[in-house]
């Protein structure tokens, strides 16, 4: 049985993976479109870059000193400059997924329902590692917003530029996200 010198990463391997998965959890919109508001984006990313950092710093300090096991097999010791390295990485992809969470969970604390008249105003094909047809679907009385969304091959060819369609959507002053839509006539 292999015994440890000292510290080990895998209980702070666990510890960010838990912590990854429930920040990823609750950043998920749940439904097919949302937009997050630009006064928010702007705020949001100013306050991400010193909270990173300091995110960058805290893992820093707990990565330091441990150990790890190198493709050698031998335990050694993290250094300051690669626990600076992995500390950045973590928090940066914390960081990142961190505005979309606040957004998401504000919106779902204080965002309001809503049922909307929107306008198909376009019609695309996205490739990338799969194949999105998209709608654009403009609100009525503000062509400022839009949804883009992703729906089924049958979905797009059955819908017309100018179909009005009903959006059921929730929306706070952070996000504004589409829960369903259904195509009126």
């Amino acid at each position: 049985m292999f015994e440890s010198e000292g510290p080990t990463l895998t209980p702070l391997k666990v510890a960010y993976f838990i912590v990854f998965f429930v920040i990823s959890w609750l950043g998920y919109a749940g439904g097919p479109a949302i937009q997050i508001e630009s006064q928010y984006k702007h705020v949001s990313w100013l306050v991400a870059i010193p909270v990173g950092l300091a995110m960058t710093w805290y893992f820093q300090r707990i990565l330091v000193g441990r150990l790890y096991k190198a493709k050698s097999g031998a335990m050694l010791p993290l250094g300051i400059r690669a626990s600076w390295v992995a500390g950045g990485i973590a928090a940066g992809i914390l960081t990142m997924l961190l505005p979309f969470a606040v957004a998401t969970i504000a919106n779902r604390v204080i965002g309001t329902t809503y049922t909307a008249s929107y306008l198909v105003t376009g019609k695309s094909i996205g490739r990338g590692k799969r194949t999105c047809y998209d709608l654009t679907m403009t609100k009525a009385d503000d062509a400022s917003d839009r949804f883009d969304v992703c729906v089924p091959k049958s979905e797009q060819d059955a819908t017309r530029v100018g179909d009005k369609m009903q959006v059921t959507g929730r929306r706070s002053q952070y996000v504004n996200q589409m829960i369903r839509f259904r195509r009126i006539s």
